[in-house]
């Protein structure tokens, strides 16, 4: 049986495991995430999702399947 991804994660050297956060690069905040935006029709229908919700602001998100 394999280990937790966190337990496998954690032993690659990945400090810490969310799904999303958010840094400066040159004076912006840059919004990271596993996921892509959320669709517009989502966010009007008021239906709840863990895609963030565009807030005009940069997104960075994307996620490996095998390294």
């Amino acid at each position: 049986m394999a280990p937790p991804k966190s337990t496998r994660y954690t032993r690659d050297g990945f400090v810490s495991l969310t799904t999303e956060t958010s840094l400066e690069i040159a004076g912006l905040v840059v919004r990271l995430s596993h996921f892509p935006y959320a669709p517009a029709s989502v966010v009007a229908d008021g239906r709840r999702t863990a895609k963030p919700i565009d807030n005009g602001g940069w997104l960075v998100h994307g996620h490996v399947h095998r390294a």
